[in-house]
């Protein structure tokens, strides 16, 4: 292996130029000879995933948790012939725990460099595939509302700072929920859900929550959080500025489990806000005539990750 494409989200909040060289050397220095390119829109990265599959033996992404789930797109609509690595340089980087990485993208490409060939579940809402987490409902909008320049200067605070009205109306029972309908294990369920996330993620929205997840099992992780009270609500928040989210002491407002396969039809009104795939706003449409996301497992990306650790 020696040919490498190293694609960078200059937007991304914790990117630098400087960072992009010394991560260029990185490669240069075991022997890869790494060509740079510039992600210059939303949207840019599949088609470049696309044209240099066929011509590189490794392709390197730099950006935030969205830049994931533009790479993953890009793999779906070609046959991989690249192994696919990320360098994560965003605001929450929520998948360093998925992929063994370490927080700061030196040290992370150093890991990549000395690992070897894994692979990961695609995940597809609608046929559509995502990087780790797709949601819709209560506060999942924030993350592609929240201006850039939050997100610059006050990294994951931004994000908080951009809910304080929502949260607000958490508080005060003034939240909208969504009558849903889904299939658990055979069984079908109908209730009152104010946001769902699918995740083939050890967490999301910046903490931990599925510690033992496997993103590479055939199966991702379903959380449906039902209409909950204000009482409940100061409870969530306190535990999520913790970062001490443990679902089990919630188990009667929740429903958590794992499949391969999850179809959730909106009985009534569908949601007003468009579907977040990993922080970014997902182009999945939904209408009256289309009611329901059908999420299900659809095929590995082959990747170049840090070598698992023993488990003793």
């Amino acid at each position: 292996m020696e040919r490498c494409t190293i694609i960078y989200n200059p937007v991304s909040t914790g990117f630098k130029p400087l960072i992009l060289d010394s991560i260029k050397n990185k490669f240069q220095g075991k022997g890869f000879k790494p060509k740079l390119i510039r992600s210059r829109f939303s949207g840019h990265i599949p088609t470049i995933i696309k044209e240099e599959n066929e011509s590189t033996d490794l392709i390197v992404t730099l950006g935030g948790d969205g830049t994931i789930g533009e790479a993953v797109r890009g793999f779906q609509e070609c046959e991989q012939n690249a192994l696919y690595s990320h360098i994560p340089t965003g605001t929450a980087n929520d998948v360093l725990n998925n992929f063994g990485l370490d927080n700061d993208p030196i040290s992370a490409a150093d890991l990549i460099i000395t690992g070897n060939e894994q692979t990961m579940d695609i995940v597809t809402v609608n046929d559509t595939a995502f990087g780790y987490v797709s949601c819709f409902g209560a506060l999942t909008n924030i993350p592609y509302e929240t201006k850039l320049s939050l997100k610059r200067h006050l990294g994951k605070n931004g994000y908080i700072i951009s809910a304080i009205p929502e949260i607000l109306k958490l508080l005060t029972g003034n939240i909208h929920t969504y009558n849903i309908t889904y299939n658990k294990n055979g069984k079908t369920i109908t209730d009152d859900c104010l946001l769902a996330a699918i995740s083939n993620s050890k967490g999301f929205g910046g903490i931990d929550i599925y510690p033992d997840a496997d993103i590479d099992d055939g199966k991702f992780e379903a959380l449906i959080i039902k209409k909950i009270n204000s009482e409940l609500v100061k409870a969530l928040l306190h535990d999520y500025l913790n970062n001490d989210f443990d679902l089990t002491k919630y188990k009667e407002h929740l429903d958590f489990f794992k499949t391969s396969d999850l179809t959730i039809t909106f009985n009534e009104e569908i949601p007003s806000k468009p579907l977040d795939n990993d922080g970014d706003m997902a182009s999945i449409k939904l209408d009256e005539n289309n009611r329901s996301l059908n999420y299900r497992t659809s095929g590995k990306v082959k990747m170049l990750l840090p070598k698992k650790k023993s488990r003793r």
